[in-house]
């Protein structure tokens, strides 16, 4: 599941420093800080900004005050924009078994940030079950 992500990521990131993958359907963006041996990689919590009252924005600002040490990673909410950017450095995967141990991770952080997203706007009686 990994390994087509990983090896498109490689050949991207050869002439640029930022690259777009699609991973388990979302859109996982790179930027590369080769003197620190570095990626930072980011993904959209998409919500409908249509969807927006005055309390649902006041969670989602509480957002950016999370700061994820185990991963290193942050929230910032985009309320007018209807996202939430998810955000977390990484070291470079040099290999493909890095990358995916790194990827899951990631995807499974994200994951879980996409269901309190979720669960606030349910708390809202905005998404239907």
């Amino acid at each position: 599941m990994y390994y087509l992500p990983y090896m498109l990521l490689r050949h991207q990131l050869i002439d640029h420093h930022k690259a777009k993958l699609i991973i388990e359907g979302v859109e996982v963006y790179f930027e590369a800080h080769p003197a620190k041996g570095m990626w930072t990689v980011r993904a959209h919590i998409d919500y409908s900004p249509e969807v927006l009252t005055p309390s649902f924005k006041e969670n989602l600002l509480s957002l950016n005050q999370v700061k994820l040490h185990r991963c290193g990673g942050f929230l910032k909410a985009h309320p007018e924009e209807g996202f939430v950017v998810f955000s977390q450095p990484m070291k470079v995967a040099t290999d493909f078994l890095l990358f995916k141990a790194a990827m899951k991770e990631f995807m499974e952080t994200y994951d879980l940030w996409k269901s309190v997203v979720e669960d606030m706007m349910k708390s809202e009686g905005l998404l239907s079950i």
